[in-house]
């Protein structure tokens, strides 16, 4: 190869052997061929690390791997370290190292002390690689799995043997790390090396079919359903709703198809795959999935939607899992989970309420050996129950009040920078976290303190502006406009489907099972992208619209009724246009197909003027939004 290529592989490694703190040697270095990659380089340093360096031309730039000496695992992994140097920018790839420093620096953030933190490499295959490792804090440990596959390093931690102190009762955090990070002025900043994590529950048992199940059909792993009608969530018993779901579609398509089958053989006909194209409505399924993806982006610059992800980021949540709220939060959910299955479960919760104040005074005072006495006394707990608080009890610790305020003033003051609160909510928020919240959790329970401050916050949130909704309306009508012209191709092709059977003799009976069978998987996928499409607009315009008019009474009964006047009218007309459609074909011998043809033109020119009313929905909308503005 040219010199000067070899003169910036040098310089990349260079550079990378002074971010390692080490000096590649002036030697020569070795020039070979690699599997897909062209000529490679290899370079050492003073310690014998290997370094193989080629240029990538999708990345612009040159990639740096970095290996150990043989019998040399201690200061990098043994699958080594991935750089990448370009002109501009400086990349190291996600890492073992990097993955645990990462777990270390987030239980540090916590007030965890972390004592020690060792770990070993498993698993080390190009492919596949896994590390597994312990952190040590406080005399308690935490066990944790580092995975990598399929380009994606992800990490799992749970505390030892079952005893809640890191995480909640029976969780673990579930950690997916970005696949790399920007070196700058020559260090990292790993609290950017996140890209999302979750606390799950850990599965105790083996994969149960009908639990998976169960979790698929509620939607649980979508995190607003679950803040929507899960166990703990705001309104439990839509889950009622969703089996109502299930148990209604599943019993119409099982009638509707024996029924058909019954008529089908009655009749002779070739008409089951009209059938078949029925049972395409399976496909609905990933177009929904798609779909709401894209009408969730068409929302993220409201400030509702703004709002909800500061508040679910990693900086924000790192309150409530720091280490003294979580022992509360431990400790109150053990003892929530022992009335959980029972009738007495409030009841439960108020008689803690009430005792609250008397255990925190204990555990202020450094007393909290005597804590399973009270709870004994004025809880009426029972012996066994209580050897389950014990241990809980005995790492409870005093809240820093004026800490609790000061950090939490600062992320409203972020809230508040960012434009999401309203200026008149402002100083009641404000005195709500200096004074109402502190005590709040010295006599609540942490989740229920921490939900009146969500609501707290919630309640301040400012409305959407009008220049936002036209945004936002406009982009809805840019990708519903996409489905619309799907659908016309599909209008017209069913033309083409519909005078292909009657003057083409001898079209292939195939053609029309196998049109069916793409009419059905396009017109699911349609029909979802276009209600998605348009649902945001629903709720965040209309409906909104309707609650702020002094006019109308009550916005659900309006929204209510408008959903049946659609439905009044779709129930009228399509049996209108399938009376006309019958009664074309029935005059047709009498007309001479005339009366065939003006039906179906009928419906064409129909169809077209329903667009024309759709067009003038949306600009009048987007009009409206700007001229209000």
């Amino acid at each position: 190869m040219r010199h000067p290529e070899k003169e910036a592989a040098l310089q990349s490694v260079r550079r990378v052997a002074e971010f390692l703190k080490s000096e590649a040697a002036p030697i020569e270095p070795v020039l070979y061929r690699g599997f897909f990659t062209g000529h490679r380089y290899l370079f050492y340093d003073q310690e014998r690390r290997r370094y193989h360096a080629w240029f990538d031309r999708r990345r612009r730039g040159w990639c740096v791997r970095v290996t150990p000496p043989a019998g040399d695992f201690f200061t990098l992994p043994r699958s080594g370290l991935h750089f990448l140097v370009t002109s501009r920018s400086f990349f190291i790839y996600a890492n073992f190292n990097l993955a645990v420093e990462y777990l270390e620096n987030f239980f540090r953030r916590r007030d965890y002390p972390v004592d020690s933190v060792s770990w070993k490499e498993t698993v080390s295959l190009p492919w596949w690689q896994v590390s597994q490792g312990s952190l040590v804090s406080g005399g308690a440990a935490g066990n944790f799995s580092i995975n990598f596959s399929r380009g994606q390093f992800t990490a799992r931690f749970h505390d030892e043997n079952g005893r809640p102190y890191f995480c909640s009762p029976r969780h673990q955090y579930l950690f997916i790390f970005k696949p790399r990070l920007r070196i700058r002025d020559g260090r990292v900043r790993i609290e950017q090396l996140l890209k999302s994590y979750a606390e799950t529950e850990i599965k105790t048992t083996s994969p149960n079919p009908l639990a998976l199940l169960k979790q698929a059909i509620y939607g649980f792993k979508s995190a607003n359903l679950r803040a929507f009608y899960s166990e703990e969530g705001l309104i439990p018993e839509v889950r009622h709703v969703i089996i109502f779901v299930v148990y209604w579609h599943f019993a119409l398509a099982l009638i509707n198809a024996s029924v058909f089958v019954r008529v089908a053989e009655r009749l002779k006909g070739q008409t089951w795959y009209t059938l078949a194209a029925g049972a395409l409505v399976f496909f609905r399924m990933p177009a929904e999935i798609i779909n709401m993806r894209r009408a969730l982006r068409l929302t993220r610059n409201l400030p509702g939607s703004r709002l909800q992800k500061i508040m679910d980021s990693e900086e924000f949540r790192s309150i409530i899992e720091n280490r003294k709220i979580r022992s509360w939060r431990n400790f109150e959910r053990i003892y929530t989970d022992l009335f959980r299955a029972t009738e007495y479960l409030a009841e439960a919760l108020e008689r803690y309420r009430l005792a609250k104040p008397k255990i925190y005074r204990l555990v202020s005072a450094g007393r909290q050996a005597e804590v399973p006495d009270l709870l004994g006394s004025e809880l009426g707990i029972g012996r066994e129950d209580l050897d389950l608080l014990v241990p809980l009890a005995g790492r409870l610790e005093a809240l820093e009040r004026t800490e609790i305020v000061r950090i939490f003033t600062g992320h409203l003051e972020r809230l508040r920078s960012a434009g999401l609160l309203r200026e008149s909510e402002w100083p009641g928020l404000v005195d709500f976290v200096n004074r109402t919240f502190p005590e709040q959790l010295e006599w609540d329970t942490v989740v229920g303190a921490y939900k009146s401050l969500n609501d707290r916050i919630k309640r301040a949130e400012r409305n959407p502006s009008r220049p936002e909704l036209s945004v936002m309306i406009e982009n809805s009508k840019l990708a519903s406009i996409p489905f619309r012209r799907a659908e016309l191709l599909l209008m017209v092709s069913f033309y083409m489907i519909g005078y292909g059977a009657t003057y083409l003799p001898y079209m292939p009976t195939l053609v029309f099972p196998l049109y069916y069978l793409v009419y059905g998987v396009l017109t699911q996928l349609i029909y979802s992208g276009l209600e998605r499409m348009g649902t945001p607009v629903s709720l965040q315009y209309l409906y909104k619209e309707l609650e702020n008019d002094p006019a109308v009474p009550s916005a659900s009964d309006v929204w209510n009724e408008y959903a049946s006047q659609q439905l009044r009218l779709f129930a009228v007309f399509s049996s209108l246009g399938l009376i006309i459609g019958i009664g074309g074909r029935l005059l047709a011998d009498r007309t001479h197909n005339i009366s065939w043809f003006a039906v179906e033109a009928l419906g064409m020119g129909t169809y077209l003027l329903a667009l024309w009313e759709w067009f003038r929905y949306w600009n009048g909308l987007v009009r409206r939004c700007k001229v209000a503005h």
